[in-house]
């Protein structure tokens, strides 16, 4: 089993943890972390996120959310990314883990936790 974390990391401040991402080689599991209720800023950042507020969110594909956050196929340098990053093509979590899920239009970011 894989997991990793959403964070949202705004400016030089503390990064705020959202959630939990699971992978156990067939689905996905989403849960919203505990203490992201018991702050404003994450009162705030839940109410954006597509996730259920009260549920665990179950899928045997990567959640859209996450899913856009992956390096485009048709990049003139995607063979590349994924061979710098021993890869294999499909291999859907361990991309977004090597890219960190950074857009340039949020401050959301996943990172493995071992």
């Amino acid at each position: 089993m894989r997991k990793a974390e959403l964070l949202y990391r705004r400016h030089n401040k503390k990064p705020v943890i959202i959630g939990s991402l699971l992978y156990d080689g067939h689905k996905y599991t989403f849960t919203y972390h505990r203490s992201v209720f018991n702050s404003p800023e994450g009162s705030r950042l839940i109410r954006v996120l597509p996730f259920p507020k009260n549920d665990v969110a179950t899928s045997s594909r990567l959640f859209p959310f996450f899913k856009r956050r992956l390096p485009d196929k048709k990049r003139h340098d995607y063979n590349r990314i994924l061979s710098r990053n021993r890869i294999e093509d499909g291999d859907e979590l361990s991309l977004l883990l090597a890219k960190k899920g950074k857009l340039q239009t949020d401050n959301f970011e996943i990172r493995e936790v071992k």
